[in-house]
């Protein structure tokens, strides 16, 4: 499945793609070098020599597999509209092995030769090219949570997949996927390159990604617990701030203001809100420790979220009382 992060209104679906800006870090000239990659090649081979050939450190290599297929590997909007699925049939346990190892090797020579695949395609494509740089590597399927119709619901059948990696003793948790873009409704799919979704802690993960096998939380986390989220945007994992609110509804009662507070803000950061009900930003007073209070109106129905920046942070379900 795609991030499709399905906003309140075509304001909030504008400002999700014109806002976000790609944070480097201190893989900048990874980055930078993996960009002058030919666009195609022609087996997985191909790209795990050429990267075995420039880096030599083992985040190196596994951030420029990273990179060149989430800035190269378009998201595939016909698979994606069809609801493509993984589908073969077997007559035994060895023979499940063989028919799944067919299925990933064409999987991954169709997504490198279109240059376009779904979840399956970008994950499938990783795991083969970090074994073949010598990297223990593994699909992790399960739910992402890309809506705000999903705050208060348990987690059902699996709708994505993503990809965890061994660096020494420690496995690291990676989306190819959601880091290459979104997918809009109306425009399909919208390029950029996020890198909060590349070697993100676990907490962090787990604000919009379960697995099916629970161990690979790589924490101590409950399918309630998720269910109970607000809903995070991209921009969220670009930045460092902390919402006091870890809850993903919001219960407002007459005439008395819900408070906020929002951690790790900068002096010149502004604070504002939106309603399913409005169609503006509501620019909201900081006080000293970066709290603030919206009072409940007619408009404060349906679903509240935060930006930051004009950047979509964090979506809450409203309760009214």
């Amino acid at each position: 499945m795609k991030a499709t992060f399905a906003p309140i209104r075509a304001l909030l679906l504008l400002l999700i793609f014109v806002s976000i800006s790609p944070a480097y870090s201190q893989y900048e000239r990874v980055d930078a070098l993996v960009k002058t990659y030919p666009k195609r090649f022609s087996d997985p081979n191909a790209l795990a020599r050429r990267i075995a050939t420039d880096f030599s450190k083992p985040e190196e290599k596994i951030r420029a597999i990273f990179t060149w297929l989430a800035i190269n590997v378009n998201y595939d909007m016909n698979e994606y509209r069809e609801g493509g699925s993984i589908a073969y049939s077997y007559r035994s346990p060895e023979d499940r092995i063989i028919k799944e190892k067919n299925f990933r090797s064409a999987l991954v020579s169709r997504t490198l030769k279109t240059g376009k695949g779904v979840c399956e395609g970008y994950a499938s494509v990783f795991k083969d090219v970090c074994e073949r740089l010598g990297f223990e590597a593994a699909i992790i399927p399960g739910v992402a949570r890309n809506d705000e119709s999903q705050i208060g619901k348990s987690p059902g059948e699996s709708d994505h997949a993503w990809n965890a990696v061994k660096v020494g003793a420690e496995w690291k948790l990676v989306d190819v996927t959601w880091a290459a873009g979104v997918v809009d409704g109306r425009k399909g799919f919208v390029r950029y390159f996020n890198d909060g979704y590349f070697f993100t802690s676990p907490e962090r993960f787990f604000l919009n990604h379960f697995p099916e096998d629970p161990r690979w939380l790589l924490m101590k986390k409950t399918a309630s617990e998720f269910a109970n989220l607000p809903l995070y945007f991209p921009s969220f994992l670009e930045n460092d701030y902390v919402f006091d609110r870890k809850g993903g509804v919001v219960k407002f009662t007459k005439n008395i203001p819900v408070v906020f507070k929002i951690g790790n803000l900068d002096p010149e950061d502004k604070v504002y809100y939106i309603t399913s009900r409005d169609n503006v930003l509501q620019r909201v007073r900081l006080a000293a420790d970066s709290s603030f209070q919206i009072y409940p109106s007619s408009k404060t129905n349906g679903f509240l979220t935060i930006f930051i920046n004009e950047k979509p942070m964090v979506s809450y379900k409203i309760s009214r009382e």
